[in-house]
Protein backbone atom coordinates (compact mmCIF):
# COMPACT_ATOMS: atom_id res chain seq x y z
CA UNK A 1 0.00 0.00 0.00
CA UNK A 2 2.77 2.42 0.94
CA UNK A 3 4.61 1.52 -2.25
CA UNK A 4 1.53 2.32 -4.35
CA UNK A 5 1.07 5.68 -2.67
CA UNK A 6 4.76 6.41 -3.18
CA UNK A 7 4.59 5.64 -6.91
CA UNK A 8 1.44 7.74 -7.26
CA UNK A 9 3.10 10.72 -5.52
CA UNK A 10 6.23 10.33 -7.62
CA UNK A 11 4.18 10.31 -10.81
CA UNK A 12 2.29 13.41 -9.76
CA UNK A 13 5.56 15.20 -8.94
CA UNK A 14 7.02 14.31 -12.33
CA UNK A 15 3.92 15.63 -14.08
CA UNK A 16 4.11 18.88 -12.11
CA UNK A 17 7.76 19.32 -13.02
CA UNK A 18 7.03 18.57 -16.66
CA UNK A 19 4.20 21.11 -16.66
CA UNK A 20 6.45 23.80 -15.12
CA UNK A 21 9.14 23.05 -17.69
CA UNK A 22 6.62 23.43 -20.51
CA UNK A 23 5.33 26.72 -19.09
CA UNK A 24 8.86 28.05 -18.78
CA UNK A 25 9.67 26.99 -22.36
CA UNK A 26 6.53 28.69 -23.68
CA UNK A 27 7.32 31.90 -21.81
CA UNK A 28 10.90 31.90 -23.05
CA UNK A 29 9.72 31.37 -26.62
CA UNK A 30 7.20 34.18 -26.17
CA UNK A 31 9.86 36.58 -24.90
CA UNK A 32 12.17 35.55 -27.75
CA UNK A 33 9.48 36.23 -30.35
CA UNK A 34 8.59 39.50 -28.66
CA UNK A 35 12.21 40.56 -28.66
CA UNK A 36 12.53 39.78 -32.36
CA UNK A 37 9.52 41.89 -33.31
CA UNK A 38 9.30 44.67 -30.72
CA UNK A 39 12.86 45.15 -29.58
CA UNK A 40 16.49 44.98 -30.62
CA UNK A 41 17.94 41.52 -29.95
CA UNK A 42 21.47 41.85 -28.58
CA UNK A 43 21.23 45.64 -28.15
CA UNK A 44 23.16 46.64 -25.03
CA UNK A 45 21.12 48.12 -22.21
CA UNK A 46 22.00 51.73 -21.38
CA UNK A 47 21.21 54.34 -18.77
CA UNK A 48 17.62 55.52 -19.07
CA UNK A 49 16.22 52.15 -20.14
CA UNK A 50 13.63 50.42 -17.95
CA UNK A 51 13.94 46.65 -17.52
CA UNK A 52 11.20 44.21 -16.61
CA UNK A 53 12.60 41.37 -14.48
CA UNK A 54 10.30 38.37 -13.92
CA UNK A 55 11.31 35.71 -11.39
CA UNK A 56 8.89 32.90 -12.23
CA UNK A 57 9.38 30.85 -9.09
CA UNK A 58 9.49 33.89 -6.80
CA UNK A 59 7.05 36.54 -8.08
CA UNK A 60 7.65 38.74 -5.06
CA UNK A 61 11.16 39.41 -6.44
CA UNK A 62 9.84 40.56 -9.84
CA UNK A 63 9.68 44.22 -10.73
CA UNK A 64 10.34 46.92 -13.33
CA UNK A 65 13.59 48.73 -12.66
CA UNK A 66 15.10 51.78 -14.34
CA UNK A 67 18.80 51.78 -15.21
CA UNK A 68 20.27 54.61 -13.13
CA UNK A 69 23.13 56.97 -13.96
CA UNK A 70 25.62 54.44 -12.62
CA UNK A 71 24.33 51.78 -15.03
CA UNK A 72 22.66 49.71 -12.32
CA UNK A 73 19.20 48.46 -11.43
CA UNK A 74 17.98 47.79 -7.91
CA UNK A 75 16.12 44.56 -7.16
CA UNK A 76 14.62 43.20 -3.94
CA UNK A 77 17.04 41.05 -1.91
CA UNK A 78 19.83 41.53 -4.48
CA UNK A 79 20.30 45.29 -4.27
CA UNK A 80 22.18 47.08 -7.04
CA UNK A 81 23.22 45.05 -10.09
CA UNK A 82 25.43 46.30 -12.95
CA UNK A 83 23.53 46.01 -16.24
CA UNK A 84 24.76 48.82 -18.52
CA UNK A 85 26.40 47.73 -21.79
CA UNK A 86 24.98 44.20 -21.48
CA UNK A 87 22.16 42.67 -23.48
CA UNK A 88 19.12 41.14 -21.81
CA UNK A 89 20.41 37.57 -22.13
CA UNK A 90 23.65 38.46 -20.34
CA UNK A 91 21.67 40.27 -17.65
CA UNK A 92 19.45 37.23 -17.16
CA UNK A 93 22.53 35.05 -16.65
CA UNK A 94 23.98 37.55 -14.17
CA UNK A 95 20.74 37.60 -12.16
CA UNK A 96 20.47 33.79 -12.17
CA UNK A 97 24.01 33.54 -10.81
CA UNK A 98 23.33 36.27 -8.23
CA UNK A 99 20.16 34.55 -6.94
CA UNK A 100 21.93 31.19 -6.80
CA UNK A 101 25.20 32.41 -5.24
CA UNK A 102 23.33 34.57 -2.73
CA UNK A 103 21.43 31.54 -1.50
CA UNK A 104 18.09 33.14 -2.36
CA UNK A 105 16.92 30.56 -4.94
CA UNK A 106 18.36 27.17 -5.76
CA UNK A 107 16.96 27.00 -9.31
CA UNK A 108 15.92 30.53 -10.29
CA UNK A 109 13.76 30.98 -13.40
CA UNK A 110 14.42 34.55 -14.57
CA UNK A 111 13.14 36.46 -17.59
CA UNK A 112 14.52 39.88 -18.56
CA UNK A 113 13.10 42.21 -21.19
CA UNK A 114 13.16 45.93 -21.91
CA UNK A 115 9.97 47.55 -20.68
CA UNK A 116 10.77 50.94 -22.20
CA UNK A 117 13.75 52.39 -24.00
CA UNK A 118 15.60 55.61 -23.29
CA UNK A 119 14.25 58.63 -25.15
CA UNK A 120 15.65 60.15 -28.29
CA UNK A 121 16.11 63.91 -28.62
CA UNK A 122 15.17 66.07 -31.58
CA UNK A 123 16.47 69.60 -31.99
CA UNK A 124 17.16 72.23 -34.61
CA UNK A 125 14.55 73.59 -37.00
CA UNK A 126 11.57 71.66 -35.64
CA UNK A 127 8.32 72.83 -34.13
CA UNK A 128 8.73 71.25 -30.69
CA UNK A 129 12.36 70.36 -29.93
CA UNK A 130 12.89 68.00 -27.02
CA UNK A 131 12.63 64.37 -25.96
CA UNK A 132 10.60 61.82 -27.94
CA UNK A 133 9.62 58.41 -26.58
CA UNK A 134 11.40 55.66 -28.48
CA UNK A 135 9.61 52.69 -29.96
CA UNK A 136 11.30 49.95 -32.00
CA UNK A 137 11.22 50.65 -35.72
CA UNK A 138 10.95 54.44 -35.29
CA UNK A 139 12.35 56.31 -38.30
CA UNK A 140 13.90 59.75 -38.38
CA UNK A 141 10.94 61.06 -40.37
CA UNK A 142 8.48 59.80 -37.74
CA UNK A 143 10.56 61.35 -34.96
CA UNK A 144 10.66 64.72 -36.74
CA UNK A 145 6.90 64.60 -37.26
CA UNK A 146 6.44 63.86 -33.55
CA UNK A 147 8.62 66.92 -32.83
CA UNK A 148 6.33 69.19 -34.80
CA UNK A 149 7.94 68.85 -38.23
CA UNK A 150 10.05 71.43 -40.04
CA UNK A 151 9.85 74.89 -38.48
CA UNK A 152 9.66 77.58 -41.16
CA UNK A 153 7.69 80.80 -41.32
CA UNK A 154 4.78 80.96 -43.79
CA UNK A 155 5.73 82.14 -47.27
CA UNK A 156 3.02 84.80 -47.48
CA UNK A 157 3.40 86.17 -43.97
CA UNK A 158 2.80 89.88 -43.61
CA UNK A 159 5.88 91.40 -42.01
CA UNK A 160 6.26 95.07 -41.24
CA UNK A 161 9.40 97.02 -42.24
CA UNK A 162 10.16 97.45 -38.55
CA UNK A 163 10.31 93.65 -38.16
CA UNK A 164 12.69 93.38 -41.10
CA UNK A 165 14.92 96.10 -39.65
CA UNK A 166 14.85 94.39 -36.24
CA UNK A 167 15.78 91.04 -37.78
CA UNK A 168 18.68 92.61 -39.66
CA UNK A 169 19.91 94.36 -36.54
CA UNK A 170 19.77 91.10 -34.65
CA UNK A 171 21.68 89.41 -37.45
CA UNK A 172 24.35 92.13 -37.36
CA UNK A 173 24.82 91.64 -33.62
CA UNK A 174 24.94 87.87 -34.05
CA UNK A 175 27.54 88.20 -36.81
CA UNK A 176 29.76 90.18 -34.44
CA UNK A 177 29.31 87.59 -31.70
CA UNK A 178 30.00 84.84 -34.22
CA UNK A 179 33.26 86.55 -35.24
CA UNK A 180 34.31 86.94 -31.61
CA UNK A 181 33.60 83.27 -30.98
CA UNK A 182 35.59 82.20 -34.04
CA UNK A 183 38.55 84.28 -32.85
CA UNK A 184 38.17 82.85 -29.35
CA UNK A 185 38.27 79.31 -30.74
CA UNK A 186 41.45 80.15 -32.68
CA UNK A 187 43.03 81.57 -29.52
CA UNK A 188 42.11 78.55 -27.40
CA UNK A 189 43.47 76.18 -30.04
CA UNK A 190 46.73 78.12 -30.15
CA UNK A 191 46.98 78.11 -26.36
CA UNK A 192 46.30 74.37 -26.24
CA UNK A 193 48.91 73.58 -28.90
CA UNK A 194 51.53 75.96 -27.50
CA UNK A 195 51.56 78.13 -30.63
CA UNK A 196 52.83 81.68 -30.25
CA UNK A 197 50.44 83.19 -32.78
CA UNK A 198 46.85 82.70 -33.94
CA UNK A 199 45.95 80.73 -37.01
CA UNK A 200 44.23 83.18 -39.38
CA UNK A 201 40.49 82.94 -38.61
CA UNK A 202 39.36 85.74 -40.96
CA UNK A 203 38.04 83.29 -43.59
CA UNK A 204 35.33 82.30 -41.09
CA UNK A 205 34.37 85.89 -40.16
CA UNK A 206 31.34 86.10 -42.42
CA UNK A 207 29.62 89.47 -42.88
CA UNK A 208 32.11 91.44 -40.78
CA UNK A 209 33.83 94.56 -42.10
CA UNK A 210 37.61 94.09 -42.56
CA UNK A 211 38.43 96.72 -39.95
CA UNK A 212 36.19 95.07 -37.37
CA UNK A 213 37.59 91.65 -38.24
CA UNK A 214 41.13 92.95 -37.75
CA UNK A 215 40.18 94.41 -34.37
CA UNK A 216 38.59 91.16 -33.23
CA UNK A 217 41.60 89.08 -34.33
CA UNK A 218 44.02 91.60 -32.79
CA UNK A 219 42.19 91.47 -29.46
CA UNK A 220 42.29 87.67 -29.46
CA UNK A 221 46.00 87.75 -30.35
CA UNK A 222 46.74 90.22 -27.55
CA UNK A 223 44.87 88.01 -25.10
CA UNK A 224 46.93 85.01 -26.28
CA UNK A 225 50.15 86.98 -25.78
CA UNK A 226 49.12 87.94 -22.24
CA UNK A 227 48.26 84.33 -21.41
CA UNK A 228 51.59 83.11 -22.80
CA UNK A 229 53.49 85.78 -20.84
CA UNK A 230 51.64 84.87 -17.66
CA UNK A 231 52.38 81.19 -18.14
CA UNK A 232 56.03 81.92 -18.89
CA UNK A 233 56.28 84.15 -15.79
CA UNK A 234 54.76 81.42 -13.66
CA UNK A 235 57.14 78.82 -15.06
CA UNK A 236 60.11 81.17 -14.63
CA UNK A 237 59.10 81.77 -11.02
CA UNK A 238 58.94 78.03 -10.45
CA UNK A 239 62.40 77.54 -11.98
CA UNK A 240 63.84 80.29 -9.79
CA UNK A 241 62.32 78.72 -6.70
CA UNK A 242 63.82 75.35 -7.66
CA UNK A 243 67.23 77.01 -8.17
CA UNK A 244 67.04 78.74 -4.76
CA UNK A 245 66.07 75.50 -3.06
CA UNK A 246 68.94 73.71 -4.84
CA UNK A 247 71.33 76.40 -3.58
CA UNK A 248 69.96 75.97 -0.07
CA UNK A 249 70.45 72.21 -0.31
CA UNK A 250 74.08 72.64 -1.45
CA UNK A 251 74.70 75.00 1.46
CA UNK A 252 73.18 72.54 3.90
CA UNK A 253 75.28 69.72 2.42
CA UNK A 254 78.46 71.79 2.85
CA UNK A 255 77.42 72.62 6.39
CA UNK A 256 76.76 68.94 7.07
CA UNK A 257 80.26 68.06 5.83
CA UNK A 258 81.82 70.65 8.13
CA UNK A 259 79.75 69.40 11.03
CA UNK A 260 80.90 65.83 10.36
CA UNK A 261 84.55 66.90 10.35
CA UNK A 262 84.05 68.95 13.51
CA UNK A 263 82.32 66.00 15.16
CA UNK A 264 85.29 63.75 14.36
CA UNK A 265 87.71 66.32 15.84
CA UNK A 266 85.53 66.63 18.95
CA UNK A 267 85.44 62.86 19.32
CA UNK A 268 89.25 62.69 19.31
CA UNK A 269 89.48 65.52 21.86
CA UNK A 270 87.08 63.68 24.17
CA UNK A 271 89.13 60.46 23.95
CA UNK A 272 92.31 62.39 24.77
CA UNK A 273 90.55 64.20 27.62
CA UNK A 274 89.35 60.92 29.12
CA UNK A 275 92.91 59.63 29.11
CA UNK A 276 94.19 62.78 30.79
CA UNK A 277 91.41 62.70 33.38
CA UNK A 278 92.22 59.04 34.16
CA UNK A 279 95.87 60.05 34.74
CA UNK A 280 94.85 63.03 36.84
CA UNK A 281 96.30 65.55 34.41
CA UNK A 282 92.97 67.18 33.44
CA UNK A 283 90.08 68.20 35.69
CA UNK A 284 86.83 66.29 35.08
CA UNK A 285 84.71 69.44 34.48
CA UNK A 286 86.74 70.02 31.33
CA UNK A 287 85.73 66.54 30.05
CA UNK A 288 82.12 67.32 30.88
CA UNK A 289 82.33 70.53 28.87
CA UNK A 290 83.71 68.63 25.86
CA UNK A 291 80.86 66.10 26.10
CA UNK A 292 78.36 68.94 26.20
CA UNK A 293 79.89 70.43 23.03
CA UNK A 294 79.68 67.02 21.33
CA UNK A 295 75.97 66.79 22.21
CA UNK A 296 75.36 70.22 20.72
CA UNK A 297 77.15 69.19 17.53
CA UNK A 298 74.89 66.12 17.25
CA UNK A 299 71.81 68.30 17.65
CA UNK A 300 73.08 70.67 14.97
CA UNK A 301 73.62 67.77 12.57
CA UNK A 302 70.05 66.56 13.17
CA UNK A 303 68.68 70.07 12.66
CA UNK A 304 70.70 70.39 9.45
CA UNK A 305 69.27 67.07 8.19
CA UNK A 306 65.74 68.28 9.00
CA UNK A 307 66.31 71.53 7.08
CA UNK A 308 67.59 69.56 4.08
CA UNK A 309 64.55 67.27 4.17
CA UNK A 310 62.20 70.26 4.27
CA UNK A 311 64.08 71.86 1.37
CA UNK A 312 63.69 68.70 -0.72
CA UNK A 313 60.00 68.57 0.19
CA UNK A 314 59.63 72.23 -0.85
CA UNK A 315 61.28 71.47 -4.19
CA UNK A 316 58.91 68.57 -4.84
CA UNK A 317 55.96 70.73 -3.82
CA UNK A 318 56.98 73.43 -6.29
CA UNK A 319 57.33 70.85 -9.09
CA UNK A 320 53.97 69.29 -8.27
CA UNK A 321 52.18 72.62 -8.05
CA UNK A 322 53.65 73.67 -11.39
CA UNK A 323 52.58 70.42 -13.05
CA UNK A 324 49.14 70.51 -11.40
CA UNK A 325 48.51 74.11 -12.42
CA UNK A 326 49.59 73.34 -15.99
CA UNK A 327 47.20 70.38 -16.17
CA UNK A 328 44.35 72.41 -14.65
CA UNK A 329 44.97 75.21 -17.15
CA UNK A 330 44.87 72.76 -20.06
CA UNK A 331 41.68 71.24 -18.69
CA UNK A 332 40.14 74.70 -18.43
CA UNK A 333 41.22 75.54 -21.98
CA UNK A 334 39.70 72.32 -23.31
CA UNK A 335 36.44 72.98 -21.49
CA UNK A 336 36.32 76.58 -22.76
CA UNK A 337 37.08 75.36 -26.28
CA UNK A 338 34.19 72.94 -26.12
CA UNK A 339 31.88 75.69 -24.86
CA UNK A 340 33.07 78.07 -27.57
CA UNK A 341 32.42 75.50 -30.28
CA UNK A 342 28.92 74.93 -28.93
CA UNK A 343 28.35 78.69 -28.80
CA UNK A 344 29.55 79.01 -32.40
CA UNK A 345 27.05 76.37 -33.54
CA UNK A 346 24.29 78.04 -31.54
CA UNK A 347 24.99 81.46 -33.04
CA UNK A 348 25.18 80.00 -36.54
CA UNK A 349 21.79 78.35 -35.98
CA UNK A 350 20.29 81.67 -34.82
CA UNK A 351 21.70 83.44 -37.87
CA UNK A 352 20.18 80.77 -40.10
CA UNK A 353 16.86 81.21 -38.32
CA UNK A 354 16.92 84.95 -38.98
CA UNK A 355 17.80 84.29 -42.61
CA UNK A 356 14.77 82.04 -42.88
CA UNK A 357 12.59 84.73 -41.33
CA UNK A 358 13.85 87.18 -43.93
CA UNK A 359 13.30 84.65 -46.68
CA UNK A 360 9.79 83.99 -45.44
CA UNK A 361 9.05 87.69 -45.36
CA UNK A 362 10.23 88.00 -48.98
CA UNK A 363 7.53 85.69 -50.40
CA UNK A 364 8.30 83.07 -53.06
CA UNK A 365 11.98 82.77 -52.23
CA UNK A 366 11.00 81.16 -48.93
CA UNK A 367 8.88 78.46 -50.58
CA UNK A 368 9.52 75.16 -48.86
CA UNK A 369 10.53 73.64 -52.20
CA UNK A 370 13.60 75.91 -52.16
CA UNK A 371 14.57 74.76 -48.67
CA UNK A 372 16.73 71.66 -48.20
CA UNK A 373 16.57 70.00 -44.78
CA UNK A 374 19.78 68.45 -43.48
CA UNK A 375 19.59 65.81 -40.79
CA UNK A 376 22.48 64.87 -38.52
CA UNK A 377 22.25 61.98 -36.07
CA UNK A 378 24.51 61.78 -33.04
CA UNK A 379 24.76 58.22 -31.75
CA UNK A 380 26.74 56.50 -29.01
CA UNK A 381 28.11 53.11 -30.07
CA UNK A 382 30.24 50.99 -27.71
CA UNK A 383 30.97 54.04 -25.58
CA UNK A 384 32.08 56.12 -28.61
CA UNK A 385 30.08 59.06 -29.94
CA UNK A 386 29.47 58.88 -33.69
CA UNK A 387 28.13 61.68 -35.91
CA UNK A 388 26.11 60.55 -38.93
CA UNK A 389 26.07 63.41 -41.43
CA UNK A 390 23.35 63.70 -44.07
CA UNK A 391 21.27 60.95 -42.49
CA UNK A 392 18.20 59.85 -44.45
CA UNK A 393 14.73 60.68 -43.20
CA UNK A 394 13.71 57.03 -43.54
CA UNK A 395 16.71 55.75 -41.58
CA UNK A 396 15.78 53.83 -38.45
CA UNK A 397 16.84 55.56 -35.25
CA UNK A 398 18.16 53.87 -32.12
CA UNK A 399 17.50 54.50 -28.43
CA UNK A 400 19.34 57.53 -27.11
CA UNK A 401 19.96 59.07 -30.58
CA UNK A 402 20.11 62.85 -30.88
CA UNK A 403 18.62 64.21 -34.12
CA UNK A 404 19.55 67.70 -35.30
CA UNK A 405 17.52 69.11 -38.20
CA UNK A 406 19.17 71.97 -40.05
CA UNK A 407 18.19 73.99 -43.10
CA UNK A 408 20.31 74.66 -46.18
CA UNK A 409 19.49 77.75 -48.19
CA UNK A 410 20.43 77.11 -51.85
CA UNK A 411 22.02 79.62 -54.15
CA UNK A 412 19.38 81.65 -55.90
CA UNK A 413 18.37 85.10 -57.08
CA UNK A 414 18.60 88.17 -54.92
CA UNK A 415 16.11 88.14 -52.06
CA UNK A 416 13.15 90.46 -52.69
CA UNK A 417 12.42 92.77 -49.77
CA UNK A 418 9.59 95.14 -48.83
CA UNK A 419 9.77 98.79 -49.79
CA UNK A 420 11.51 100.26 -46.77
CA UNK A 421 14.04 103.07 -46.36
CA UNK A 422 17.55 102.27 -47.54
CA UNK A 423 19.88 100.89 -44.90
CA UNK A 424 23.48 101.97 -45.27
CA UNK A 425 25.57 98.93 -46.13
CA UNK A 426 28.52 98.61 -43.74
CA UNK A 427 31.98 98.44 -45.25
CA UNK A 428 32.82 94.85 -46.22
CA UNK A 429 29.21 93.64 -45.91
CA UNK A 430 28.24 90.73 -48.10
CA UNK A 431 25.97 90.99 -51.11
CA UNK A 432 22.29 90.12 -50.99
CA UNK A 433 22.79 86.57 -52.29
CA UNK A 434 22.40 83.72 -49.80
CA UNK A 435 24.98 80.95 -49.84
CA UNK A 436 24.60 77.25 -49.15
CA UNK A 437 25.46 77.69 -45.48
CA UNK A 438 22.63 80.15 -44.98
CA UNK A 439 24.81 82.76 -43.29
CA UNK A 440 25.29 85.52 -45.87
CA UNK A 441 21.87 87.02 -46.50
CA UNK A 442 22.50 90.66 -47.49
CA UNK A 443 22.75 93.33 -44.83
CA UNK A 444 21.37 96.05 -47.15
CA UNK A 445 17.91 96.51 -48.69
CA UNK A 446 16.53 98.43 -51.63
CA UNK A 447 13.97 101.24 -51.36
Amino acid sequence: MRQSVYHHASGTLRRVRLFRACVTLVLLLGVTLLGSTAGFAGTPVARGDVLRVEVLNAPELSREAAVDVDGRITLPMLGAVEVADRDTDDIRKVLVSAFREGGLLTRPDVLVEIASYRSIYVGGSVGRPGAIDFVPGLTARQALIAAGGLRLGPANATVSPEDILSAMAQRRALEFRFAQTVAEIARLRAELSGAQTLADPTKDLVGIAPAEAEDIVAAAGAFLTEVLHRNEARQQHGRELIDLIALELRTLEDQASLQTEESEVQKNEIENARDLVDRGLLPRPRLTELLRVQSQLSQNRLANAAFAARARQAAETVRFEELNETMQNRETVRRNLSLARAQKSDIAAKISEIDLRILAAGGGAADARNITPRLIIFRKTNGTSVQIDDAGLDDTVQPGDVLELGIQIPDGPEIPTPKIPTIERPQGATSGRPNAAGITVGMGTKP
